[in-house]
C-alpha cells in the first residue's frame, strides 16, 4: 500500500480525463505503428497522469502523446488530476487496484515516496542510452539518484531565489541586497518610501508556501530540517546541536524582516507571487520568476527594476536555496517499454522548446545545461520582455545551488509529507513572525510534534 501523507480517503478525478477518440470512437488515439524507431504498440494504451491542468500544459501534453500514437499505434489516455493531494491519491488508487497508469509527471518527492514503495522502474539506461545523447545530462542537483539509478528523467526545475526593487535601491544610495544584513537594511530603508509600500514581503499563513519560503533561507544558512541517526532512522534536526542554531539564525532573520512585511497571516501561494506586482512589498522570496512575470504583465512602470538575486549570503557563507524538478517516471505492472519510449519520445529539443516556452517561460527552468544554453532557446528568451540579465541569474546561477526536500537526508527522506505538509512547522513560523513567540520556546514546543509526526509515518 503506498502511503499518502496527509491525505484521506481517496477521491475521483480533479480535473478532467482527455481520451481522444479515434474514427471507431473506442477511446484513445489510434496511431499508425509500423515500422518507427519507437516501437510498435497498437492496441496497447499509453495511460499518461499529470497534476498539470491549464490550457497550455493540456495542448502540449495532449500534442505529444497524439504525436507518440501517430508515430507507434498507441492509444492515449491522459488524466489532468491539478496539484497536491488529488494527484498522489489517484495514483494511489489506480496502483492498489492493480491499473498502475504507464507515466506520470512527478515532483521530486513524489519519486522518494514512490521509490520506498517499489513502484517506479528505474530509467537510467534511458537517460544515458537516449535523453542524455540527445540533449545533454540534466545539472547535478537534478539528477536524484536511489542506490545509483535514476527513477525520473527530469524536464525542468523551481528553485527559490529573491527579488527587490533596483530603483528603489538606487533612491536609497544602495547596491544590491546580496547579503542577510544588506536586504535588512534595504527592507528597512524604502519601507513606506511609497504610499502603501512595504519593505518587504515575508509570508506568515499557514500552508506549504510559507514552508518552503522558511526552508528555503534555512537551507540559505546551511541548516536541515530533517537528518538520518547513526542507525539510520529520520529525525528532526531543528531540536537540538548545529542545526537548531542555524534554525534559530534563520528564524531571527524572519523575524526582523517581517517587521517591515505586511502581516501577511493569510498569505498564500499567490499573495507571495504577487507582492511585488501589487505594488505592496519592495523585496521577497519567491520559488521561481513569478514577481517580475506579474509586474510586467499588470504593466507597472516599476517592472524593469524588479531584479532576480540568487539567495543573499547567509552567516553561513552559502546562496544555497530551495528547490525542485518535474519530469517522468514509469511505473511497474505498466507497460514499461512504451513508457520508456515515450519518455524517450518527449525529451527532444522538438519538444522541449514547446514545453519551456508555452507552459510558464523562464520560471521553468530547462534542467539540462546544453539546452538552456542553445541558440534556439536562447533566442526565444529574446522575444520576452524580462531583463535578459535576470534570466541568466535565474536560470544558470540560481539553477545550479539548491537542495529538495527528501535529499535533505542520504538516502533519501521518502515521508517528506509528514513534516512539511503537516501543520507544526508553519503553526511554528506563525507563532513567532506573528505572536512574538520566543524563537526556542516556539522550537521547544512544535519539534516534538514534527518528530512524533514522522515516527508514526516512517514506522520507527
Amino acid at each position: 500500500m503506498i502511503k499518502v501523507v496527509g491525505a484521506g480517503s481517496f477521491v475521483g478525478l480533479a480535473g478532467c480525463t482527455s481520451s481522444r477518440a479515434g474514427d471507431g470512437g473506442s477511446g484513445g488515439t489510434v496511431g499508425g505503428g509500423g515500422d518507427s524507431k519507437w516501437g510498435d504498440f497498437s492496441g496497447e494504451t499509453l495511460h499518461f497522469v499529470t497534476g498539470e491542468s491549464d490550457d497550455a500544459s493540456q495542448e502540449f501534453w495532449d500534442r505529444v502523446t497524439q504525436d507518440f500514437a501517430a508515430e507507434t499505434g498507441a492509444d492515449i489516455k491522459v488524466e489532468y488530476t491539478g496539484f497536491g493531494s488529488a494527484q498522489i491519491q489517484r495514483i494511489a488508487q489506480l496502483v492498489q487496484a492493480g491499473e498502475a497508469p504507464t507515466v506520470n509527471q512527478t515532483a521530486f518527492h513524489q519519486v522518494a515516496t514512490f521509490v520506498e514503495n517499489d513502484i517506479l522502474v528505474p530509467l537510467t539506461d534511458v537517460m544515458d542510452d537516449q535523453v542524455a545523447p540527445a540533449i545533454g545530462n540534466p545539472n547535478d542537483a537534478s539528477r536524484f539518484e536511489f542506490e545509483g539509478d535514476l527513477y525520473q528523467i527530469p524536464f525542468w526545475n523551481n528553485v527559490g531565489d529573491f527579488f527587490y526593487r533596483e530603483d528603489l535601491a538606487d533612491e536609497v544610495g544602495m547596491g544590491a541586497p546580496d547579503t542577510w544584513d544588506k536586504v535588512l537594511e534595504y527592507a528597512e530603508k524604502v519601507d513606506g518610501i511609497r504610499p502603501g509600500l512595504n519593505g518587504s514581503y515575508v509570508a506568515a499563513g499557514q500552508g506549504a508556501h510559507a514552508v518552503a519560503q522558511l526552508a528555503s533561507w534555512l537551507y540559505n544558512n546551511d541548516g536541515r530540517i530533517v537528518e538520518r541517526d547513526s542507525s539510520g532512522d529520520l529525525r528532526i534536526a531543528i531540536q537540538d546541536g548545529k542545526m537548531r542554531d542555524r534554525f534559530v539564525e534563520t528564524l531571527e532573520f524572519q523575524r526582523d524582516l517581517h517587521e517591515f512585511s505586511p502581516e501577511a497571516s493569510d498569505s498564500t501561494w499567490d499573495t507571495l507571487a504577487s507582492s511585488m506586482a501589487q505594488n505592496t512589498a519592495a523585496c521577497q522570496w519567491y520559488v521561481g520568476f513569478r514577481p517580475p512575470v506579474r509586474s510586467f504583465r499588470a504593466e507597472q512602470d516599476f517592472a524593469e527594476h524588479v531584479r532576480c538575486l540568487q539567495h543573499p549570503t547567509s552567516p553561513a557563507g552559502s546562496r544555497t536555496g530551495r528547490g525542485g524538478a518535474d519530469g517522468l517516471s514509469v511505473f511497474r505492472n505498466s507497460n514499461e517499454e512504451m513508457g520508456k519510449q515515450f519518455i524517450a519520445f518527449m525529451m527532444r529539443p522538438k519538444y522541449l522548446l514547446d514545453l519551456y516556452m508555452s507552459i510558464a517561460p523562464v520560471h521553468n527552468i530547462p534542467a539540462y545545461p546544453d539546452f538552456q544554453q542553445s541558440d534556439d532557446y536562447q533566442e526565444a528568451l529574446k522575444d520576452l520582455p524580462y531583463n535578459q540579465e535576470d534570466i541568466a541569474e535565474y536560470q544558470e546561477r540560481v539553477a545550479n545551488d539548491w537542495i529538495s526536500y527528501p535529499a535533505e537526508t542520504e538516502p533519501p527522506n521518502p515521508y517528506i509529507g509528514a513534516v512539511f505538509e503537516r501543520s507544526p512547522l508553519w503553526d511554528m513560523q506563525t507563532e513567532v513572525l506573528v505572536n512574538d513567540t520566543d524563537i526556542d520556546v516556539a522550537i521547544d514546543q512544535y519539534a516534538p510534534k514534527m518528530q512524533a509526526n514522522l515516527d508514526e509515518t516512517a514506522g520507527q
